[in-house]
């Protein structure tokens, strides 16, 4: 289910506002939480498994504030769920396009690995949990929060498919006071913009985008340089678009229920270079990978091996080199 079908738009969100602002809502918290599983679940029950699974087992090991701040601990919360990802997003490429096995050569070991069915939004929950247990390893975040609260950080709708990535901390007052959140007028209003906007983004340019490209990507070896330009800047728009649509609904979904998203995208093709760019592209992914993976990898003081690491693991092929300073950096340097 994505926020622009008719089931979303039309059922699903007028019944969970509905009971959400309820007046003989006893359980906002729950309430919600139950609404965004089953919202999930629409994707298939196979895939809100893991997601459940996930959430526990992240759960189960940094609950207890007496050794979640030990290593092992640690990588012993997020092994799991990173290695689930790998396993849905990449297995199929490495049996596919590095070994070389092909469907017809009838390996039946390979068939778990190359019909993978990949989850929705696994990498932004994947990212949620993996920031979690590094925020209790690392004191930010304590008390150990209940198993409810982890769960809607996690798994809150409006954010689960595609983002902003969110940290506990930037949600969890806001997860906390759900029983006594009213909805102001100004900010209905606020939220009812975003979600036209965004949605008149993915629908009437993104996906219109789409409908004309379509044609012209199936067979690519016929497009003389003139179409190939059209389609490389035409892919480009319809994938800002697409993503920045999404993302604006996303924020104006979060405001019915009180919460406050951060801005994903801030006019990334206003950029005056490409590091300029990356700071305005899916700006919750650049500083999650800073602060995950960069700063932790060294920061600058090794910055090609970790710039190349980092778009490695983000799945970009290539990176700017050049250090903008000697020590580890705090500024996102794509």
């Amino acid at each position: 289910m994505i926020f622009n079908q008719f089931e979303f738009l039309f059922l699903f969100l007028p019944i969970v506002v509905v009971l959400f602002f309820a007046p003989w809502t006893r359980r906002a918290r729950l309430e919600l939480l139950l609404a965004s599983l089953m919202f999930y679940g629409f994707s298939g029950i196979e895939h809100l498994v893991v997601l459940m699974c996930e959430i526990t087992w992240v759960y189960i090991v940094t609950m207890s504030t007496r050794t979640v701040k030990s290593r092992w601990r640690l990588a012993l919360a997020v092994i799991p769920p990173v290695l689930a990802l790998l396993y849905y997003k990449y297995t199929a490429f490495l049996v596919r396009d590095v070994l070389g096995f092909a469907p017809e050569d009838n390996h039946a070991v390979f068939d778990l690995f190359t019909n993978v069915v990949l989850p929705a939004g696994i990498s932004f929950f994947t990212f949620h949990l993996v920031s979690f247990a590094i925020g209790r390893y690392r004191g930010v975040i304590d008390p150990s929060p209940s198993f409810r609260a982890l769960a809607l950080y996690t798994a809150f709708f409006p954010q689960l498919v595609a983002g902003p990535i969110l940290r506990f901390n930037q949600v969890k007052d806001s997860i906390r006071r759900l029983g006594e959140f009213r909805l102001a007028a100004s900010d209905a209003g606020k939220a009812a913009s975003y979600i036209v906007f965004g949605l008149a983004a993915k629908v009437l340019i993104a996906d219109t985008l789409g409908h004309y490209l379509k044609p012209l990507t199936a067979r690519p070896t016929d497009l003389d340089p003139i179409a190939a330009l059209y389609v490389l800047f035409g892919y480009s728009f319809r994938m800002y678009f697409d993503f920045y649509g999404y993302s604006l609904a996303a924020i104006g979904l979060g405001l019915i229920f009180g919460f406050t998203f951060p801005k994903n995208f801030l006019r990334p093709y206003d950029s005056r270079n490409p590091r300029d760019f990356w700071r305005r592209w899916h700006t919750t992914l650049s500083y999650w990978l800073r602060d995950y993976l960069y700063i932790p990898l060294g920061g600058n003081r090794s910055y090609r091996r970790n710039i190349l690491i980092v778009f490695a693991i983000c799945g970009y092929s290539m990176a700017r080199g050049g250090p903008s300073s000697s020590g580890a950096s705090t500024t996102p340097p794509w």
